[in-house]
């Protein structure tokens, strides 16, 4: 969906949500286009919403306030309206919430009639419906989730425990039916050329379905739900061979372009005080040295400044054709160390934990990922237990004045 064609159908969907739902059919129609119901056309721009790669949306949805917001500082005031000041306008606050449901729903209702509500293709929309609306709920809480349909979109909000207990509904239905698929058409891709994660590969999107309940699971208390994914003979995503990793294809790398073309992005002070102090070998896979050497991030919070004064902070070290994570084996492990912490699994928590912080190495490329004999650096970064977080007592890029974090 192009820019023009989302804007027309957002004015669409913003009529709906004030109330009146009798015309939403005909108000979210865009004359000039393409007048197809193909699942394969519509399920790419669902896609997106897991990560998006669109800049303005990667700025709006994940770089200030979503996902990752808090790992970068922006490096540009838009005349003094900013999330890390926390005085951002009530249309950017909408953004995560409004393009995510015009994303999903103006394409979700076209299959779910085009499918009649089966297959795998509808499964696939319920798998990104569940997973972007997790997204949704992460950032604000109670959203309309159960009671949406084409044309009532003004629907009573769910609590938070309702939309997570429907969303891991919903992804155990499209798990099944994907991996039902896989095993019975090994072959078949229907997807390939449109999938810009897994190439059409059902099988990963079935893992990648568990993983999402297992994260959902946690976020909700639901042991029974954390379990039904973890022991799922779909399995879930336990490697980094079988990461979630968005494609930029055709567009640049958004956190690259928003670094180091437009200036607007630098890498968060909190982040990068931590893996210095205690020396954590991704540091130069994830920042780059900053103009008078090391790495040094950039405080959030600052009223004014001129965007050229605080150039010469480290960025982040996406190259523009890097992909973008979705979910990651690292983070499989984490939930599990949690998990075993409440007594859900069995196992070592720390055993747990450390396995995802071995994944994470190897998945940015840092030297050998350790074996637990403490012979590699990733041992030593993991065994270690005497370094503490670096703290901001001198700051060396100009411009900004010393102080003291306790």
């Amino acid at each position: 969906m192009n820019r023009i064609t989302r804007i027309l159908a957002f004015t669409a969907v913003l009529g709906v949500l004030g109330g009146c739902t009798k015309n939403f059919e005909k108000y979210n129609t865009d004359p000039y286009a393409v007048k197809s119901s193909d699942p394969s056309i519509l399920i790419p721009t669902m896609m997106d919403a897991l990560m998006y790669v669109q800049q303005n949306d990667s700025q709006m949805i994940d770089q200030m306030v979503g996902s990752l917001g808090g790992y970068f500082t922006l490096s540009n005031r838009w005349g003094g309206q900013n999330f890390d000041t926390f005085n951002a306008s009530d249309s950017w606050d909408a953004i995560p919430y409004e393009t995510v449901f015009l994303d999903i729903y103006a394409n979700y209702f076209e299959i779910e009639k085009y499918t009649s509500g089966s297959g795998h293709y509808y499964a696939m929309a319920n798998l990104l419906r569940a997973a972007a609306m997790m997204r949704v709920a992460d950032c604000y809480g109670p959203i309309p989730y159960s009671q949406v349909t084409d044309g009532q979109m003004y629907v009573a909000y769910d609590s938070n425990e309702d939309v997570y207990k429907n969303i891991i509904a919903d992804l155990k239905g499209a798990a099944s039916v994907l991996a039902a698929y896989a095993s019975e058409y090994p072959e078949k891709k229907p997807l390939a050329a449109q999938d810009a994660i897994y190439d059409g590969d059902y099988a990963k999107w079935a893992k990648l379905a568990n993983s999402y309940i297992m994260r959902a699971a946690m976020r909700s208390g639901d042991k029974e739900a954390f379990l039904s994914a973890y022991e799922s003979p779909f399995g879930y995503i336990s490697t980094n061979a079988d990461n979630a990793m968005m494609d930029p294809r055709s567009q640049p790398n958004p956190y690259q372009l928003a670094s180091a073309s437009w200036g607007d992005l630098r890498s968060g002070s909190s982040i990068v005080d931590y893996m210095n102090g205690y020396e954590d070998p991704r540091r130069s896979a994830y920042f780059t040295v900053s103009s008078k050497g090391g790495y040094v991030g950039m405080r959030s919070g600052k009223g004014s400044f001129e965007k050229a004064s605080v150039s010469g902070y480290s960025m982040c070290a996406f190259s523009s054709t890097d992909p973008l994570p979705v979910f990651v084996a690292a983070e499989s492990q984490f939930l599990l160390a949690e998990a075993a912490l409440k007594g859900w699994v069995s196992g070592n928590p720390g055993d747990f934990y450390k396995q995802g912080i071995r994944l994470s190495m190897s998945q940015w490329g840092v030297g050998s990922a350790g074996t637990g004999t403490g012979g590699s650096p990733v041992d030593a970064y993991i065994n270690d237990d005497t370094r503490i977080p670096a703290s901001y007592t001198s700051d060396p890029v100009a411009n900004f004045p010393n102080y003291s974090r306790k």
